[in-house]
C-alpha cells in the first residue's frame, strides 16, 4: 500500500524535493514528475467544483481531456469526472465521457449515494458495470469515512470485491487522516493507495506527530513502509 500526497501550493518547492513519494494534482494543477513516484494521480477537480455548488461544463470536460492527454504516461492514473455522492449521474458522466471520444485512459470513481452510510451491494453493482462494459482494471472509491467506520460499513468486502472480478488497483480518496487511520485502512490489504490531504492541512499535532508537512510527510512514508513490512511476514 502507497500514500499519495496531494499537491500544495504553499510548501510545494521543499515537497517537489522528496524523492520516491507518490502525489496528486487537481485540475487545473500542472502536474510535475519531480518526485519519481510509483503513482502520480491526476485529479478531475470535481471536489473542489463540488465543495463550491457548481457545475461541471462540457467546456471544463474538454480542456480537462486535453490535460488528461498532454500529462498522461505509465505511472499516472487519470479520474474520472464524477459526481459527489451520485452513483447514477458518476456512471453516466462516464459512459458520456467515453462515447464522446474524450482521454480514453481515465479510471471510474466508484460512490456512495450520500456522505453518511455505504451501500454495500450499491458500491458492488458499480464496480461490476465498468468491469463488465469497460473492462476497468483500476478504480477510485470516493470516501467520507475514518478507517473504523468505513470497516464498520462493509469497505473491505467492497475492496476484496472488486479485486475478485479483476480490479488491479484500488485508491481510496480522502483516507488516512492520522497515522492511526492510516493503520486501520491498511489492515482492508486489497487497497494499493490511499491520499490525504492532512499531512498539510491537519491541526492536531497529534496526527501525525507535528505539524510541519515535511515532518508529516518522513512520518507518513516510515509508518506505511513498516505497516507494509509487517504485513510481508504475516
Amino acid at each position: 500500500m502507497i500514500y499519495v500526497f496531494p499537491h500544495c501550493a504553499k510548501y510545494e518547492n521543499r515537497i517537489s524535493m522528496i524523492d520516491g513519494i507518490s502525489r496528486l494534482f487537481a485540475y487545473p494543477k500542472v502536474p510535475h514528475f519531480k518526485n519519481h513516484g510509483e503513482r502520480v494521480i491526476l485529479d478531475s477537480g470535481a471536489f473542489g467544483i463540488y465543495s463550491h455548488n457548481g457545475v461541471m461544463t462540457e467546456n471544463y470536460k474538454k480542456k480537462l481531456s486535453s490535460h488528461y492527454e498532454k500529462f498522461d504516461r505509465e505511472e499516472v492514473m487519470c479520474v474520472a469526472p464524477d459526481i459527489l455522492g451520485n452513483p447514477t449521474m458518476t456512471m453516466r458522466n462516464y459512459d458520456n465521457w467515453i462515447k464522446s471520444g474524450k482521454h480514453s485512459r481515465i479510471c471510474p470513481v466508484i460512490q456512495p449515494s450520500g456522505t453518511k452510510m455505504l451501500n454495500v451491494n450499491e458500491m458492488k453493482y458499480q464496480i461490476d458495470y465498468y468491469v463488465k462494459r469497460y473492462n476497468t482494471k483500476r478504480i477510485f472509491v470516493s470516501n467520507f469515512f475514518s478507517g473504523d467506520v468505513a470497516i464498520a460499513q462493509g469497505m473491505a468486502e467492497i475492496c476484496d470485491y472488486a479485486k475478485s472480478v479483476g480490479i488491479e488497483w484500488i485508491h481510496i480518496f480522502g483516507a488516512g487522516w492520522s497515522l492511526r487511520d492510516i493503520s486501520i485502512w491498511s489492515t482492508i490489504r486489497t487497497i494499493d493507495s490511499m491520499d490525504s490531504i492532512a499531512y498539510y492541512s491537519t491541526r492536531e499535532a497529534s496526527a501525525f506527530g507535528g505539524k510541519d508537512p515535511i515532518e508529516n510527510i518522513e512520518r507518513i512514508t516510515k509508518c506505511v513502509q513498516e505497516l507494509n513490512t509487517y504485513q510481508k511476514m504475516q
